[in-house]
């Protein structure tokens, strides 16, 4: 019989799921327009991914905000909003379930195990 957990920790991109991040990234620096550059925003997320990762920005709003801040990129709350809901969308449609095997040096987890704890209430974080 398996060990309760108390927590369980998941480390998603590249392990459990991929995404089309670079789309994402893409698609923002399009809408920020005024040649905006791939990498300059690129390096924005980077700056600030620490913080992001625990919250330092209170929400999805100001994550957005702290990313375009870091980039030099004048934004407005319409602007984040608007970004904000580009980013919803990519989650929805832009992350994929990891499907590789050991011979092309994918991590592949058992997906059985995710089932299981979604059966039994579990901290996750």
């Amino acid at each position: 019989m398996p060990e309760p957990y108390d927590a369980v920790l998941l480390d998603l991109y590249d392990t459990i799921v991929w995404s089309e991040w670079f789309r994402l990234r893409d698609a923002i620096a399009a809408r920020i327009g005024d040649e905006m550059e791939a990498v300059r925003l690129q390096e924005a997320f980077e700056q600030t991914r620490s913080a992001r990762g625990v919250g330092g920005f209170g929400s999805v709003e100001g994550d957005m905000a702290a990313v375009l801040r870091a980039a030099s990129v004048p934004y407005d709350d319409a602007l984040v909003d608007e970004l904000v809901e580009l980013e919803r969308a990519h989650l929805a449609n832009g992350v994929h379930r990891e499907c590789g095997t050991e011979e092309d040096g994918a991590i592949v987890l058992p997906m059985v195990n995710l089932e299981v704890l979604a059966e039994k209430p579990a901290r996750t974080g």
